[in-house]
């Protein structure tokens, strides 16, 4: 060891472990729960065979006390393809400031690495943290939630402690799958706007494969496609469920995103819309009303959603639980121009596949 004064680096070094745990071991009682007693352990002796002793500095970092929020992200991406996020931070920012807080974004790229959640509170000094869209096996939001740490997650987080504002993504796919099947379409596919690991767009699938269980309609593996987020992964899986199949007459998208880029494929292959293919979208976002047709889609409010979710975390960090802990927002249907009844017989469609906008005999 080196001659001076033990630092918190050193602790963790001897340890094997990061600085944010050494810091939450020591300071953040509340948080102690969410690191394994062995580890708690190991970095207790460190600090004892060391004699490191923390200075007034290092216990405000990891006091909580700092006036900022993060507003978590699994993908920085999100940020560049998503125009539903910008309604959710518009109104999350105002009422951090309305609150006195500070809001900062992140983005979560590896939820795998043990610390990634400890390191980015500590390393930030953070209060408390909404996580948009998290995978289903992020295990350190389950342990935060447990420890007692500020966090929002999805009203639909598998963790009974867990305090949550969004909208039912079951139930809205539900919806927009019953309404197509409602206008006729029985041959609906289903381009799913992230993978399948994601809780939200598992949900989504789910609330489509409910949809046509409950109309006595199988569902056909062929006609489901899963794309990234961004329009250029909407319009690859698109054209990925044209090689595949040509007889279905509408396409259910995971999100608004997705289908602008699938609504972009369908039209490079020479099928209009609604002529040939209906397509509905989810959420609304500000394009979809003045995309050409205008996207049938399902609204959700992204403003409220940020503003209930803010209003909640601040809530939690000033030691409230909010009452009730998990708000489902009401989404609705809005029709529009890129759905119609499904054709008697496809004119684009039937008898032949799609290669670049001409069809072709097979």
């Amino acid at each position: 060891m080196r001659a001076g004064k033990i630092t918190m680096q050193d602790v963790a070094r001897k340890a094997g472990v990061s600085i944010a745990t050494v810091s939450f071991v020591l300071n953040k009682k509340s948080v102690q729960m969410a690191i394994a007693p062995e580890t708690r352990e190991r970095v207790l002796l460190a600090v004892k065979e060391l004699g490191y002793v923390p200075n007034a500095a290092g216990r405000h970092l990891a006091s909580g006390k700092s006036h900022a929020l993060a507003f978590v992200l699994p993908s920085a991406v999100h940020l560049r393809v998503d125009a539903f996020i910008p309604q959710i931070l518009s109104s999350l920012n105002e009422v951090c400031h309305q609150n006195g807080f500070n809001l900062l974004v992140y983005a979560i790229e590896d939820p795998s690495r043990p610390d990634a959640y400890m390191d980015m509170v500590h390393e930030n000094s953070i209060d408390g943290l909404f996580i948009l869209n998290p995978r289903e096996d992020e295990e350190q939001i389950n342990a935060l939630i447990d420890a007692d740490f500020p966090v929002i997650v999805g009203p639909g987080w598998p963790n009974p402690k867990a305090c949550g504002v969004g909208f039912s993504n079951r139930h809205a796919a539900l919806q927009a799958t019953e309404y197509l099947i409602s206008e006729g379409h029985r041959r609906i596919a289903c381009l799913n706007y992230g993978p399948e690991n994601y809780l939200t767009a598992a949900s989504r699938y789910k609330g489509y494969c409910e949809a046509l269980a409950q109309a006595d309609i199988a569902v056909d593996k062929t006609l489901v496609a899963w794309a990234d987020f961004s329009h250029e992964s909407g319009y690859r899986a698109a054209s990925e469920l044209l090689e595949r199949a040509d007889d279905f007459t509408a396409i259910f998208a995971g999100n608004d995103t997705v289908a602008i880029g699938a609504i972009a494929a369908l039209h490079d292959k020479g099928v209009e819309i609604p002529r040939d293919i209906s397509i509905v979208g989810m959420d609304d976002i500000p394009p979809s009303g003045f995309l050409s047709p205008a996207l049938t889609t399902i609204h959700v409010d992204g403003a409220e959603y940020g503003r209930q979710a803010g209003e909640m975390l601040i809530s939690l960090v000033k030691g409230t639980r909010p009452q009730p802990p998990r708000v489902y927002l009401p989404t609705r249907l809005v029709i529009r121009s890129s759905t119609a009844a499904p054709p008697v017989r496809s004119s684009a469609l039937a008898g032949g596949r799609f290669s670049g906008g001409i069809c072709q005999g097979k």
